[in-house]
């Protein structure tokens, strides 16, 4: 469709939502694929710290999904702030095991606004997708 502004004609396209997904997890991934494919969603997984961090410095990102467990106890501080610097504008959902309260307090600590324990994101998992 074509949007006309003065003497110009422009193409208004819709931009694909893309979402940088963290995780190992196959029934994590199964459902996260499952959902967003009917929905037009484009999902990049990455389950390796260096793939990830190129991903996100040559891809347009809109959301980023994290396993905070994945990250790892290793300078967890460090690679959350790394995210944060490098996405001021996306919305970062994480989540860990909720025994772990060391990597939830840590990512909150760090500046992380979405940390949730991985039942309720796996259970709401279409509200953190959209």
């Amino acid at each position: 469709e074509l949007e006309r502004y003065g003497d110009f004609n422009f193409k208004i396209e819709a931009t694909p939502m893309t979402i940088l997904v963290f995780i190992k997890d196959m029934v994590l991934k199964s459902k996260i694929t499952e959902y967003s494919s009917s929905r037009g969603i484009s999902i990049s997984y990455q389950s390796n710290w260096e793939n990830f961090k190129e991903v996100l410095n040559s891809a347009s990102v809109s959301k980023i999904i994290l396993d905070i467990n994945l990250l790892g106890d290793d300078n967890l501080a460090g690679k959350l702030s790394w995210i944060l610097e490098n996405a001021p504008k996306v919305e970062i959902i994480g989540f860990c095991s909720h025994i772990n309260k060391e990597l939830f307090e840590i990512a909150q600590e760090t500046g992380l606004k979405t940390v949730l324990p991985r039942s309720k994101f796996f259970t709401n998992l279409e509200t953190w997708i959209n």
